[in-house]
Parts: structure tokens; C-alpha cells; sequence
């Protein structure tokens, strides 16, 4: 009951709600301009994310390209080697490479040859030096301000 003896709280003067709607508008003011700048940031971001995406798209391609090469090159090495234990296991049967078993060496070799060039082509690959260039630009416009205002 000792709370009902107490003075209620007091009112807010002019100058109070002042401040608090000046800080409200300040609050307000700062979340819209870091929205945009985060807005902005975002889609110069996902420019030159796509950019880059495109490079490395490039580069990844030719390492898929060059492994699925590689793999068929060697099934098609083991069907052939597979022939040629079955005709060699025959002893009627004279082996020679102008039926189906030398076509698959040669498709075999071809494959695996592309496969090693496509591989070699995407692993040396470089990417441009200057990807994501415009981002860090910024960042290093915006770093020396920060250095200006902590001078101050």
C-alpha cells in the first residue's frame, strides 16, 4: 500500500517530447538512409556477383566437361578391354582390332585425350585480376573517409 502514498510520474514537458520526436526523426532519418546504402550495396554486389559467376561458370565448365570426357573414355576403354579378354579366351578366334573392339580404342582414346586437354584447359584457367573491382573501390573510397573523420 505504500505505492497508493507516492506521487504519480511526472508529466512530460514541451522540451521532453521535443527531444523525443527529434530523436524518433534522427532514428528514422538514419534507418532510411542505411536501408538504401545497404539497398544499393546489395545490388552492386549482385552485379558484379553475376560477373564473376559467369567467369568461374566458364572455368567450372570446362572441369565437368573434361571429367564426364575422362569417365566415358574409360568405360568405353573397359568395354573394349573386355572384347579383347573375350576374344582372347577363344581359341578358335583370332584376335583383330577391325571389328567393334577398335572402335571403342579409338573412341576410348579420343575421350580420354579430350578429357586431359578440357581438365587442363579449366584448372589453368585464370580468372580476371580486376573481378569485383568496383566493390572494392568503394570500400577503399569509404575507408579513407573513416581515416578523414577519425582525424577530426
Amino acid at each position: 500500500m505504500a505505492l497508493a502514498n507516492q506521487d504519480p510520474p511526472p508529466k512530460p514537458t514541451e522540451t521532453d517530447t521535443e527531444e523525443v520526436t527529434g530523436l524518433q526523426a534522427l532514428l528514422a532519418s538514419f534507418s532510411q538512409d542505411a536501408l538504401a546504402y545497404l539497398e544499393l550495396r546489395g545490388k552492386l554486389f549482385g552485379v558484379e556477383a553475376k560477373e564473376a559467376g559467369q567467369v568461374y561458370g566458364r572455368k567450372g565448365g570446362f572441369i565437368v566437361a573434361g571429367a564426364i570426357s575422362l569417365a566415358l573414355g574409360y568405360l568405353t576403354l573397359l568395354a573394349a578391354g573386355i572384347g579383347l579378354i573375350g576374344d582372347g579366351l577363344d581359341p578358335l578366334a583370332q584376335i583383330s582390332l577391325k571389328n567393334w573392339i577398335g572402335g571403342a580404342l579409338i573412341l576410348a582414346a579420343v575421350h580420354l585425350l579430350l578429357g586431359m586437354i578440357l581438365l587442363r584447359r579449366g584448372v589453368k584457367f585464370k580468372a580476371p585480376k580486376d573481378l569485383f573491382k568496383y566493390t572494392r573501390h568503394e570500400f577503399t573510397k569509404e575507408q579513407e573517409w573513416l581515416k578523414q573523420k577519425k582525424k577530426l
